[in-house]
C-alpha cells in the first residue's frame, strides 16, 4: 500500500476504535433482579477498552513514523538503470 491511501485508513481505524471505546464506557448499566439473583447488562469490559485504546496509540505512531519517512522510499522502489559512456577505444596496448 502507499502512503496516500495508508495514513487516511489507519486515522480512520483509529478514530473509530477510539469512539467505539468511548461508546462502550458511557453505556448505561442495567441491573435486573430474577428470582433473588442479579444480572448486569452493559457492564464496561475494560480489557476491551484498553485494547482498543492501545490499538488507537499504535495506529497513531504508525502515522507519524509515515509522515517521518522520506516520501522517495515508498514510490519507486525499482532500481535505477546506470549508464557508462567510455570515450576511449578499448585495447590490449598499453597508454
Amino acid at each position: 500500500m502507499e502512503r496516500k491511501t495508508l495514513i487516511p485508513l489507519l486515522l480512520i481505524l483509529s478514530i473509530v476504535s477510539l469512539g467505539y471505546a468511548v461508546y462502550r464506557s458511557t453505556a448505561q448499566h442495567l441491573v435486573e433482579t430474577v428470582n433473588g439473583r442479579q444480572v448486569i447488562y452493559n457492564e464496561p469490559q475494560n480489557g476491551l477498552l484498553l485494547g482498543l485504546c492501545v490499538f488507537s496509540g499504535l495506529c497513531m505512531v504508525a502515522i507519524a513514523m509515515l509522515y517521518r519517512d522520506p516520501y522517495e522510499r515508498f514510490v519507486d522502489s525499482r532500481p535505477e538503470q546506470q549508464t557508462t559512456v567510455v570515450k576511449r577505444p578499448a585495447t590490449n596496448y598499453p597508454q
